[in-house]
């Protein structure tokens, strides 16, 4: 719902996209929502950018959809998220987050995203569950991390923030890793 992101990770799909701000009004946000409920969309998934500092804008667009329709889940770094914030997303109908969540090695995951995020991912999951919200993590799997052999490591450790789900994103060869980092794709 934004092209605007405070953070800089070396992976993000949206690099070349990010700063150009570009505004879709709300208005035009909800419209896209109701078409696509009336098309049978069972999950419409609000990212960005990072949509959490567009936050009254997105309590607007979840509070516009049918919850009887689809389900509605943010994909977020966690930056800025506090309970208040949390309970209000579920009030709105918020349903499930996802957290980018790369690496559970503070080290490696700050080099991915950068510094201090790691602590507000972990704390984004931690605010997101107690909330009530169902919680579920983004990982761009790199590497370092398979060859490292703690991706079984990474499973156990996201399991105890009570972690419903992996989604597993392979890198690919856009956003970040279009030129400069090819070495970064799996093969």
């Amino acid at each position: 719902i934004t092209s605007s992101c405070p953070n800089k990770c070396r992976h993000c799909y949206e690099q070349h996209n990010l700063q150009k701000n570009t505004v879709v009004s709300v208005e035009k946000w909800i419209d896209i929502i109701h078409w696509l409920q009336q098309y049978g969309t069972n999950i419409i998934i609000l990212t960005g950018g990072e949509p959490l500092p567009r936050f009254n804008d997105l309590l607007k667009i979840l509070k516009a959809g049918d919850k009887n329709l689809s389900d509605f889940h943010l994909h977020t770094s966690g930056n800025s998220l506090t309970m208040e914030k949390a309970l209000m997303l579920k009030e709105a109908g918020l349903k499930a987050a996802a957290v980018g969540f790369d690496d559970h090695d503070p080290a490696r995951f700050e080099i991915i995203r950068q510094k201090g995020m790691y602590d507000h991912a972990l704390n984004a999951l931690r605010i997101f569950n107690e909330a009530g919200i169902m919680t579920y993590v983004n990982l761009c799997a790199t590497k370092e991390l398979i060859h490292s052999g703690s991706l079984y490591e990474y499973y156990d450790f996201v399991k105890v923030l009570n972690v419903s789900f992996i989604q597993l994103l392979e890198p690919r060869p856009c956003g970040g890793y279009l030129f400069d980092n090819r070495a970064a794709i799996l093969n």
